[in-house]
């Protein structure tokens, strides 16, 4: 741990801390909505879907950011020794610290992987936060974002909580302005209710209407490009003959 945590205006906290009642008063408005059940079960079901990425995710290393507490608050299927926890709260971030959101106080390439969930959805600053999360991988570490899709019938449900809409389009523009490459967009999640992910394993509906689209984007160190040698002619002297 020592060494991870750096920068000033953070204090560590204890994980799993109850929020205060001044806190609840303060909190996303989305948060109530994130804690029904039904709405649970449907992050459940994108996780689950989001497990073969996570899988492919190891090192020392990673960092969970929530868009709110309600929000599940562990990673299944990855091979991270240490997964770090934090989400948006009412002043910024909470959890193991607490920050502003636009300054994490965790070092430059210290993480193998950041998820993002639905963190951008409650965030001030969305692109800056993305750029932070950026900042704190590794080379070659891996950047997931959940993301609500606005195209979905699903954001029927969540379209007057006072969540920002993001298409899978302008989360990639974010991370390659971060300086990540996309690798990866697609649509993860239900297309009405929990239950419907059942019934869509039979009869598939159109993939771009599920609730949530996944991102994944890597950080790549591109280095100098080697400069091409060339071969110098070299003049025939006076005293010398061909063969």
């Amino acid at each position: 741990m020592e060494g991870l945590f750096c920068g000033a205006g953070f204090s560590r906290t204890i994980p799993n801390m109850p929020a205060s009642a001044s806190a609840r008063q303060l909190e996303h408005s989305a948060c109530p909505w994130f804690r029904k059940p039904a709405v649970q079960q449907v992050v459940r079901e994108e996780m689950r879907q989001a497990a073969p990425e996570l899988e492919g995710a190891f090192g020392r290393r990673g960092l969970l950011v929530r868009g709110c507490q309600p929000l599940p608050g562990e990673l299944q299927g990855h091979r991270l020794h240490t997964l770090h926890d934090t989400w948006l709260g009412p002043e910024g971030l909470e959890g193991e610290f607490r920050a502003d959101e636009s300054r994490l106080p965790v070092c430059s390439a210290s993480m193998s992987l950041v998820f993002s969930l639905h963190a951008l959805e409650c965030a001030r600053d969305p692109a800056g936060l993305v750029a932070e999360c950026a900042r704190t991988l590794e080379p070659d570490g891996t950047m997931l974002v959940l993301a609500l899709n606005p195209f979905s019938p699903f954001h029927l449900r969540w379209a007057r909580q006072g969540l920002q809409a993001f298409s899978g389009a302008q989360v990639s523009r974010m991370l390659r302005s971060a300086g990540l490459e996309v690798h990866a967009c697609r649509p993860v999640g239900v297309w009405w209710r929990a239950r419907d992910a059942l019934a869509d394993t039979r009869t598939p509906r159109l993939p771009m209407l599920r609730s949530s689209n996944l991102l994944l984007a890597r950080r790549r160190e591109h280095g100098l490009t080697p400069l091409r040698l060339r071969r110098r002619p070299v003049p025939l002297g006076a005293s010398a003959s061909p063969g």
